[in-house]
């Protein structure tokens, strides 16, 4: 790497620059014990690009020393070595104190013997001890055995096995319990390293994604504080964490935590007691309903929340007597949700990753960056499976850390995803690689995709998507000569205003080729928080009730009328992106609980001046002073995630026990806690519960697919719904023998392109499309807050393309401006090839600089889910660089 060439945005988060030279020099920083460790996991750079930022360094290493370091692991990776293939690139760990101790990974061979001589090892085993100061602060105050995991890409991860001496296990049959095979260096001299065993440690799942990660927290010697463990048996990742799970203790004592319940008073805030608080917002509700009508009010639930909660805030607002109740899944994948429940019949992941890794052959990514977004799941499973021969599609407009793991990028235009998979399916059809018996038996609907594309012309098609033909063909027979072959699906398919017929699509691909209804195979949305599957099972959404049973379907509705001893309205509610547009006319009342529309709705600045106008009253429920939450009336203080139990959903269906690990701060108190007293307080009834545990004995009785779940069989590994009997295991994959629909045949319907509401013009000649980033999570509150995360990516930034960049007069690390029609926002380019000329990326996570001050407020019909992926926009210089905050 030279200076003057074009770095990507992961390499110049990793560079340290000194005038116009760039490395090799290694600063040492007295923050390094924090910031080290939670590199170690799934983090990949150039050679000779090393692994450390300057952050107000007392001096440098001498850059001969330093370069040492390079030469002890360049010198293993000749070809002397005796193995299949070189490795394809070299990266370099430092720990504290030992700036000569790199750890290797890389592109690994299948065949390496276990005595091969490199002479990296020896430096390897030795870095166990050197590595327990870095490691303290998330947790391993001690260290017992390290396992560095050698693949595509880095993975260093800790795992605990009684393993005495280096060795390299390479066949399945060698495999030992949660270590993978083929892929796992195991190093401990003996007992030397020996982890205590903490009797205290509560096992629990991290608060993040929807991944659904296992991690221990031991209770700190100050109130509140909390330390991270690796849960090595944990069923999802094995231990392993990544940058946002192991900093996600630094917000559970933070000191801006809400503490006490607050009432405005005018301009400002100020304290109040839970009764007054909570007579407030009881005497608000009774006033708008009474003023207007129950359909006056909006509820949000949270993704952030437990399945308990959120089941009791959607029957708080049904016993109020509407369905104007929603949750994020809005903003993420309702599109998704809507169609997998209309062609297949559960809104929900088809497979699991544990069958997906073991039995696919092909595994087809759309419109999702699993590297970044689900990062132990890509670690863990899409790179395993890669590894061991599953071909690697991705098809996504922004060249990502992802891409680096694919075997096959398609790089088209944002809002092209159509016309792509229209060639695809096309030259399927053409080459005669359909399933003609499983057409013909398990599905319906064939012939009106052969009509739909009967005049379809795949050239022009493939032009408008910006990608050869020939590699789109390429991948369609890749797919569709797979003898198992899975799609995954993410934001980038689902928030279009066309998101359904983007999923559509992808459950047609896969119904004519039979890719479902076996492992490894299927349609699997990929959740991006913690208990967004949970949420929407637990109906909190305006047209279903729990178990997704439809609203205005009598029989369905009944179900939950029996239990709940009233009357459920019969019309489907609004949205909450149509409550927050309903304001000041339908809706005069909102009561939130863990959400932020003020960040996450598009058009916010638009939403921000609704709520500030318009909106006669509002509640909030949270556990930090939100940007939503300014606007409050009323602030409830909630307990964060590792104060409290309950039972979260991940993306593969399995409910998993979440155990509260720490006290209580302050004056704050349980989400569970704070919706049963207002239910008892506004209806009298139906919401007194003894614990979490009785409220989902509650939930068994209403949805179909969790009935047979119970605590007791919970236990560590969790169940995978649908779980029809107690005692039952659950499923690893949907629809062996039939679809959940009417007639049991998946439905396959053709779709032809829509552009983007929104298309570039002369005033705003880009367009923008967005995306998230592996160290921030949604609208920041947590991940903003945390020290570890702010020094990784401590603002926002815009991917633009060099000629694009260079047809303004705009260098990298400019601040520029980036506007569209709704607003403005400045931050700093990023001048790389990553996106496509034409186009521009950036984040919503960032509150001063925030995607959707300028994302387009434009839904898709069905599913109404807000087009976040693509907007006409334009950057500009500004005269000097502006700081952000």
């Amino acid at each position: 790497m030279f200076a003057g060439e074009l770095l990507t945005r992961y390499e110049k988060r990793l560079v340290i620059r000194r005038g116009d030279r760039i490395g090799p020099w290694i600063p040492q920083s007295t923050g390094l014990t924090e910031y080290l460790p939670l590199r170690l996991a799934h983090h990949e750079v150039p050679f000779g690009i090393h692994v450390l930022e300057e952050r107000g360094t007392d001096g440098d290493i001498d850059a001969r020393e330093c370069q040492q370091c390079v030469e002890l692991v360049r010198r293993p990776l000749g070809c002397k070595t005796g193995v299949d293939r070189p490795l394809d690139r070299t990266h370099i760990v430092f720990a504290k104190g030992c700036f000569r101790l790199p750890v290797l990974t890389g592109q690994w061979p299948a065949s390496v013997p276990p005595d091969h001589p490199l002479d990296i090892f020896p430096q390897i085993a030795s870095l166990g001890e050197r590595l327990r100061e870095c490691f303290e602060p998330i947790g391993l105050d001690t260290v017992e055995r390290l396992a560095f995991s050698v693949g595509r890409g880095s993975r260093l991860q800790p795992i605990a096995r009684q393993f005495s001496h280096v060795r390299y296990l390479r066949g399945r049959e060698q495999k030992p319990p949660h270590a993978r095979a083929g892929k796992t260096l195991m190093v401990g001299p003996g007992d030397t390293f020996r982890m205590a065993a903490d009797e205290d440690a509560v096992k629990t799942i991290c608060p993040y994604c929807g991944v659904g990660c296992g991690l221990q927290l031991v209770p700190g010697e100050d109130e509140g504080d909390v330390k991270i463990r690796p849960w090595f048996d944990a069923p999802v990742n094995e231990g392993a964490l990544c940058v946002k799970g192991g900093a996600a203790t630094e917000v559970v004592n933070h000191e801006e935590r809400l503490t006490e319940p607050l009432i405005r008073d005018g301009d400002e805030f100020r304290e109040a007691s839970w009764d007054e608080a909570l007579s407030l917002i009881v005497d608000e509700l009774e006033r708008i309903r009474e003023t207007y009508e129950p359909d006056a009010m909006g509820f949000f639930g949270s993704s952030k929340v437990m399945n308990e909660e959120n089941y009791l805030l959607q029957k708080l607002a049904r016993r109020f007597g509407t369905n104007n109740v929603d949750n994020c899944t809005r903003m993420c994948h309702a599109s998704t949700v809507y169609t997998l429940r209309e062609s297949l019949g559960a809104g929900a992941m088809t497979n699991s990753m544990v069958d997906l890794e073991e039995a696919a052959d092909v595994y087809w990514i759309h419109g999702a960056n699993p590297s970044e977004q689900h990062v132990i799941a890509h670690s863990n499973y899409f790179k395993q499976a890669g590894l061991e021969g599953t071909y690697l599609v991705q098809v996504d407009p922004h060249a990502n850390k992802t891409t680096r793991d694919v075997d096959l990028h398609l790089q088209l235009e944002p809002g092209t995803d159509i016309p792509l998979l229209n060639v695809v399916i096309k030259t399927i059809l053409e080459n005669g690689w359909y399933d003609e018996e499983f057409i013909e038996e398990r599905s319906e609907g064939f012939e009106h995709l052969e009509a739909t594309l009967a005049d379809f012309d795949k050239e022009e098609a493939a032009e408008t998507c910006g990608v050869p033909l020939e590699d789109i063909e390429k991948a369609a027979e890749i797919y569709a000569q797979a003898d198992a072959a899975a799609i995954f699906t993410g934001m980038g398919m689902s928030q279009h205003t066309c998101g359904v017929d983007n999923v559509q699509n992808e459950v047609n691909l896969a119904l004519i080729t039979g890719n479902l209804g076996r492992p490894g195979t299927g349609v699997n949305p990929l959740r991006g928080q913690n208990n967004v599957q949970g949420t929407c099972d637990m109906g909190a959404m305006p047209n279903v009730l729990p178990g997704y049973q439809n609203v205005d379907v009598d029989e369905e509705r009944a179900i939950a009328e029996e239990v709940w001893g009233f009357d459920v309205p019969a019309e489907p509610g609004l949205t909450n992106v149509e409550i927050s547009n309903g304001i000041g006319e339908q809706i005069h009342g909102l009561f939130i609980m863990g959400e932020n529309p003020i960040m996450s709705e598009p058009d916010a600045n638009e939403v921000a001046e609704r709520f500030e106008n318009d909106l006669e009253f509002l509640a909030v429920q949270d556990v930090f002073m939100t940007e939503t939450a300014e606007y409050a009336d009323v602030v409830l203080p909630a307990t964060s995630w590792a104060e409290r139990g309950g039972t979260v959903t991940n993306t593969d269906r399995r409910v998993q026990l979440m155990r509260p690990a720490t006290t209580v701060p302050g004056n704050t108190r349980h989400d569970l806690d704070i919706l049963s007293e207002l239910g008892m307080r506004l209806f009298g009834d139906g919401f007194e519960f003894a614990d979490v545990e009785e409220v989902f004995e509650e939930i068994r009785q209403v949805t179909p697919s969790y009935h047979g779940i119970t605590y007791d069989a919970l236990g560590e590994e969790g169940i995978q719904w649908p779980c029809l009997e107690p005692g039952d295991a659950g499923d690893q994959y949907l629809y062996e023998e039939t679809f959940d629909t009417d007639n049991g045949l998946g439905k396959i319907r053709g779709v032809l392109h829509q552009p983007p509401k929104e298309v570039p013009d002369d005033e705003y000649p880009l367009i923008l499309t967005t995306g998230r980033l592996e160290e921030h999570y949604n609208t920041g509150t947590m991940t903003t807050r945390s020290p570890i995360l702010q020094r990784r990516t401590p603002e926002n930034f815009v991917d633009i393309h060099p000629t694009d960049a260079q047809a303004r007069g705009i260098e990298d690390g400019d601040y520029v401006k980036l506007r569209s029609r709704r607003g403005e926002i400045v931050l700093e380019a990023n001048v790389t090839e990553d996106i496509k000329e034409g186009s521009v990326w950036t984040t919503p996570h960032f509150a001063a600089a925030s995607a959707n001050r300028l994302t387009n407020n434009v839904m898709d019909p069905l599913a109404k889910i807000p087009e976040y992926k693509a907007c006409a926009a334009e950057v500009e210089t500004v005269p000097q660089p502006v700081d952000a905050d």
